[in-house]
């Protein structure tokens, strides 16, 4: 805390973060008024092209509606106030200076172009500020020699005449006593803003009037800059030990009455505190810096043990390698600040360094350096990153798809497998969404992800993943979620089952068939003639072909004879009434079946194709079964069609 005012304005403004109202030049008196009511601001800056031009508080918006300001008029013209301004490059001692020579609660912070960058107020100066900064061995009734006598109101007073006395003594609070000279209310700037100063006539009492924080005259300086930081007000009431009110002191009376410069008190710190930094668990060293050496002029005993004694004295080159150094170097002379600079000494360990630079002449400084040797860190966090390279290796091995999304949905990792399977590159897949990729309603897939990272679960599930040219892929994924590093994942191994799908189709397949011929064998002993059985026949293959007939063989004769046909008489296939031994299957007692380039030469000019069974009896052939196709049979249909006669043939 010793060191925080010698910070950089620019690192201040990144902890602070004050809101500042930025505003427009052609703003008008009623609009800023109400903008100043609904932000809850007490001042507000104007930018021309980035830059500030003017500043007005809430005191100048009081003093222009008491005069009677109109309501439409620039409000810019009320802005007279002279900006003092500083550059972000500058440290916290000369902002507190420049504040304190001009008596000015507010500093705008501009970079080296003029443009706006922030602002520093006494309310967080004394917010961060350490309290023995402020006399801390004084009273408060050391701070009340300067002050005027004690300005205050009675409940009984309209808000006109508060209003009326803040504008003539030039104040921005007056205190609320009753007959006692107790407080019992203050009425502030804002008060008077966020109030409907419109209505003047009101009387205090019937407003609810804002608690009052009070401290003895006898207290500790100390304890009014706690109050400050624990209520975050800018005013306090000073009491005697009555409880009655002597005067009121603002953050302006404290920061004015700062006991010393600061280098002194950084001084004076610095000496109490170098005994308690020597004791600490942390290497700290002190560099006294010049235009050509930085020699350790001082060191803990922390880093005399773990850094070695016979570095005192030395120039910070014994320590570290020059380009090293040098980085960190330029680092602190520009911005005057290092947070865990990461640096390697020229034994091997590895440091995480904290410094600050105090400059005290053009060519002369001293550095601050804290220490921690993260060595193992590193070491360790070497061994994980190479795990975590072997785990990658590992994962874009894997045949999987394996891909990680965060709770939007967007993917953050993808194994090779995934990325090759859909036909994208690294950069490419990064820039996607699980909304890109699966083929299922977007609602759905939101919900689904909730679900996982709500309750915990794992889900399974098939799905369609689509590819970058929108061919759908089948898969069948496990997905769970996974809390890292604060962040909610889910992490999902896809597998492509397209040829299990394949084979289940064809299990399926193979399944109805069984039950078809089941059936059909079941039929087949229920029937009670030829008849019948024929009918049967013609059922079960009426799915699969255009007709069937059959011829009785004579075999003693030769004569063919029309046994069954599915069509009317005419339309009988008259191959069997020429010569029988010309038949293919007659001769060679096989099934034959007609092809594109393999036709029966008895009916070549016919446009079907042919399935011819020969149906035995004791070894001879009784008949010819003659399947009639318009395309040629595909091998899986044939099987089927050779079963269902084999079985026929039975019976």
């Amino acid at each position: 805390m010793f060191n925080l005012v010698q910070f950089p304005i620019k690192k201040y403004l990144n902890i602070v973060k004050t809101k500042t109202l930025l505003v427009n030049q052609d703003i008008s008196f009623r609009e800023l008024l109400e903008l100043f009511k609904r932000e809850n601001q007490n001042f507000a800056l104007f930018l021309r092209e980035k830059k500030p031009v003017g500043i007005i508080t809430e005191r100048d918006l009081v003093k222009a509606y008491l005069q009677g300001y109109p309501p439409e008029g620039s409000a810019y013209h009320l802005a007279k106030k002279e900006l003092i301004k500083i550059k972000s490059s500058a440290s916290l001692l000369q902002a507190l200076n420049l504040m304190t020579e001009n008596f000015i609660r507010r500093l705008i912070v501009v970079n080296d172009q003029g443009e706006f960058e922030g602002v520093i107020s006494q309310q967080d100066l004394i917010a961060l500020s350490p309290e023995e900064l402020f006399k801390g061995e004084g009273k408060i009734r050391d701070l009340l020699d300067f002050k005027s006598e004690l300005i205050y109101l009675t409940e009984e007073v309209t808000l006109r005449e508060a209003l009326e006395k803040m504008v003539k003594y030039n104040i921005g609070a007056i205190p609320i006593l009753n007959a006692e000279r107790r407080p019992i209310g203050i009425i502030t700037e804002r008060d008077l803003i966020q109030l409907n100063i419109e209505d003047q006539s009101k009387i205090l009492k019937d407003i609810a009037l804002k608690e009052v924080i009070t401290i003895k005259e006898k207290a500790p300086i100390t304890e009014g800059i706690q109050l400050f930081k624990k209520y975050g007000i800018r005013h306090l009431v000073v009491v005697d030990e009555e409880g009655r009110a002597v005067n009121i002191l603002s953050q302006r009376d404290f920061v004015q009455s700062l006991a010393c410069s600061y280098a002194e008190f950084l001084e004076r710190q610095l000496q109490e505190a170098k005994h308690f930094i020597s004791l600490l668990p942390e290497m700290v060293l002190e560099l006294s810096e010049c235009e050509h050496e930085c020699k350790i002029t001082w060191m803990n005993d922390f880093a005399k043990r773990n850094i070695g004694e016979e570095f005192f004295e030395r120039d910070i080159y014994s320590l570290f390698e020059v380009d090293a150094w040098n980085r960190l170097y330029g680092q602190l002379k520009r911005g005057k600040f290092l947070y865990k600079e990461k640096i390697r000494s020229k034994n091997g360990q590895f440091f995480e360094i904290t410094g600050t630079y105090l400059e005290f002449g053009k060519k002369e400084g001293k550095i601050k350096l804290f220490l921690r040797d993260i060595t193992e860190e590193i070491i360790k966090e070497d061994r994980l990153k190479n795990e975590l390279r072997f785990l990658k290796s590992f994962l874009d091995n894997s045949l999987d798809f394996i891909f990680v999304i965060n709770r939007e949905g967007k993917i953050v990792f993808a194994n090779t497998a995934f990325k090759k399977a859909l036909g994208y590159s690294d950069e490419e897949i990064l820039q996607k969404t699980i909304f890109d990729m699966v083929e299922l309603p977007g609602e759905e897939l939101k919900k689904n992800i909730e679900v996982l990272i709500s309750k915990g679960i794992e889900l399974r599930a098939r799905r369609f993943y689509k590819d970058r040219l929108n061919h759908l892929i089948p898969v069948e994924i496990q997905a769970k979620s996974a809390f890292l590093n604060g962040e909610y994942f889910i992490i999902v191994n896809a597998r492509d089952i397209r040829e299990i799908i394949h084979i289940e189709e064809e299990y399926r397949k193979e399944i109805e068939r069984l039950v078809k011929f089941y059936n059909f064998v079941n039929e087949l002993n229920l029937a009670y003639s030829e008849v019948e059985l024929w009918q049967a026949l013609e059922k079960y293959l009426s799915k699969d072909i255009k007709a069937l007939y059959y011829y009785i063989i004579e075999v003693s004769s030769l004569e063919v004879k029309p046994g069954y046909s599915s069509r009317d008489s005419e339309d009988v296939i008259s191959c069997l009434e020429k010569n029988l031994t010309n038949c293919r299957v007659f001769k060679s007692g096989r099934v034959f079946i007609e092809k594109n380039n393999s036709r029966c030469p008895l009916h070549m000019a016919d446009k079907d194709f042919y399935i011819c069974f020969p149906l035995f009896l004791e070894g001879r052939i009784l008949g010819i079964a003659i399947l009639v196709k318009e395309e040629p049979c595909e091998e899986e249909t044939l099987k089927y069609l050779e079963d269902i006669m084999q079985a026929f043939n039975m019976y």
